[in-house]
């Protein structure tokens, strides 16, 4: 019995034996295992901080461009809001013109012509006086204007003949 008790005992320990073995085995391999998942998850972390620092990066020039774009409309804005004020006084100035331009020719007609005197740019219209029958009298007040306001005035007179 104590044969029988020592061989069942050796085939126990070299069974607990081989199971540790095993066992062994399976831990190393999963300790490999663990390894080269540590290592996988230091690869991918490197790869997450290289891509967000390339899209951080990515991010600083789209925004700097944008930036850039919005100084362009600023100035775009300004540029067309001086352009329409531009235009506005070509305008104004090409309407003065004409009206002096009328009235000048309605001189010329020989037609007494009157105006307003209080638009800013413009000359008082000539007052026709006639002295005689072959010739007349131009009166013109000529009015000096600075920004819309006069600051010389003095008559004019001229004759003409018919």
């Amino acid at each position: 019995m104590v044969a029988q008790e020592l061989a069942t005992s050796a085939e126990a320990t070299q069974g607990a034996r081989t199971k540790i073995t095993e066992l062994r085995r399976v831990v190393q391999g999963l300790e490999i295992e663990l390894q080269s998942l540590h290592s996988m998850k230091e690869a991918l972390e490197g790869t997450l901080a290289e891509t967000q620092a390339g899209y951080g990066d990515k991010l600083t020039q789209l925004r700097g461009r944008g930036a850039r774009k919005e100084a362009e409309l600023v100035q775009l804005r300004t540029d067309a809001q001086r352009q329409a004020e531009e235009h506005q006084q070509l305008l104004d100035l090409k309407t003065r013109l004409e009206m002096e331009i009328a009235t000048y020719r309605c001189l010329l007609e020989g037609d007494d012509v009157r105006s307003d005197a209080k638009s800013p740019g413009r000359q008082t219209p000539p007052e026709a006086v006639n002295s005689s029958p072959t010739s007349r009298r131009v009166k013109t007040m000529m009015e000096k204007l600075l920004d819309g306001t006069v600051v010389s005035s003095h008559p004019e007179e001229v004759e003409q003949p018919l």
